[in-house]
């Protein structure tokens, strides 16, 4: 408990020396600062096991930048040294995504057509591509936003915002887009007469599959793109 009450103080200690370096930035957007590192440091603290120790957490603090570049001045030295870099994060999703695709696509073909799989290629899968499949849609989406933070909190020491938003909007899509499809299916099934309903659905579905995944990105790409306000570094 006590180790604890001392990484509580030395953490408060660094984050309000960071809050004195963040100036004259509003508020909200300096609250938002000081929460992501906060629990950047807690997360990496995790790593030591239940009971960190406050060496655990000077070895931390030492990988962390210092208070002082967090000042106005260093933030723009920083941003204009050197040439930006590509985020790591949208290239990882963009390569985790195909295995959702893998395990629909199999999904499909043993559903429609009794398709199985056995030997060695039922082992990978089974043991590989199923596992990865099965979370691309929620690691993708994380890979994504996670993504969109970063690249804004670089103040333009990194690129890659177009493949974030769309790493981060993929999955979202394809669900909503699938919704739809279901929808237009059930109606087909269902209402055989009149012919204009069923004329009307088979042609309005691709237009709302397109509509809705534009309006999807769109949203998300203003929201990851809105302008920065005078003194903000996230």
């Amino acid at each position: 408990m006590e180790a604890k009450r001392e990484i509580d103080k030395a953490v408060g200690q660094y984050l309000e020396e960071v809050a004195a370096q963040l100036g004259d930035m509003p508020a909200d957007e300096k609250d938002d600062i000081l929460r992501d590192i906060e629990s950047h440091i807690y997360a990496a603290l995790e790593k030591y096991g239940p009971n960190p120790t406050v060496d655990d957490l000077n070895v931390i603090l030492a990988g962390m930048d210092r208070p002082s570049s967090y000042a106005p001045s260093a933030r723009q030295a920083a941003t204009s040294a050197g040439s930006p870099r590509f985020c790591r994060l949208p290239v990882l999703g963009a390569a985790w995504a195909p295995f959702g695709v893998l395990v629909t696509v199999f999904y499909l073909l043993a559903w429609f057509h009794n398709v199985g799989m056995d030997g060695v290629f039922y082992r990978i899968y089974q043991f590989v591509i199923f596992p990865l499949g099965i979370t691309a849609p929620f690691g993708c989406t994380a890979l994504g936003l996670m993504a969109v933070s970063k690249i804004r909190a670089s103040g333009g020491r990194l690129i890659g915002m177009p493949l974030a938003v769309s790493i981060a909007v993929l999955f979202p899509v394809v669900i909503a887009d699938a919704m739809v499809a279901i929808g237009a299916f059930t109606i087909l099934q269902e209402l055989q007469e009149p012919v204009w309903v069923r004329v009307l659905v088979i042609t309005a579905s691709p237009i709302v599959v397109v509509a809705l995944g534009f309006v999807i990105f769109r949203a998300v790409w203003r929201w990851a793109n809105r302008p920065l306000k005078s003194g903000e570094f996230t």
